[in-house]
């Protein structure tokens, strides 16, 4: 099950997260602490750390159906740095792991989860509220009509005429709406 979660960096600029001891005593477990505190840019560190952990929460969510608001039950360990460029991390939460692809840009942040040996993910961006760009994009790329809707849990599902659900990832921040899927 795919989780995802996007960053729209003049955004997060405002929150100013990598200034607050509070902040981050509630989201960071002192292992990630002390990645952060060696960071050469803590304001990118902390939003790789968020947008990885909320990544993660996602498809963890997917796979167990229930909720939880603490953050620091999600380790995150980066197998590659939290500056510019493409960054990978894992996940831990209780008992299952999920590998995070992430990229830091000029604008944004992007992080994508899955459990290992789930299959690839794909990523489709469209501009805010553009929803039914998706759905034509999904409906070509899987070879079938799909519908965009919330299963029973409130999650994002793409389901065909037939009933068949797609699980998916959906998030949104400033201008942009990030689609993250399967691979077929």
């Amino acid at each position: 099950m795919p989780g995802n979660d996007l960053i729209w960096l003049a955004s997060a600029r405002a929150a100013a997260w990598e200034q607050r001891a509070r902040v981050i005593a509630k989201i960071l477990t002192t292992a990630e602490r002390e990645h952060f505190e060696k960071a050469e840019d803590p304001f990118l560190s902390i939003w790789a750390f968020w947008a990885s952990k909320e990544a993660a929460y996602k498809a963890w969510q997917q796979t167990e159906g229930r909720a939880f608001n603490d953050p620091k039950r999600i380790e995150i360990k980066f197998g590659t740095g939290s500056g510019p460029g493409a960054f990978r991390s894992k996940a831990s939460i209780a008992s299952l792991q999920f590998e995070i692809n992430g990229f830091i840009g000029r604008h944004f942040i992007f992080a994508s989860a899955r459990q290992p040996g789930e299959s690839a993910l794909r990523h489709f961006f469209f501009s805010a509220g553009i929803e039914s760009a998706f759905e034509r994009e999904a409906s070509r790329y899987f070879g079938r009509s799909l519908t965009l809707r919330k299963n029973k849990r409130n999650h994002p599902v793409l389901e065909d005429e037939a009933g068949k659900i797609i699980e998916i990832s959906k998030s949104h921040d400033g201008p942009l709406l990030a689609f993250t899927v399967p691979e077929r």
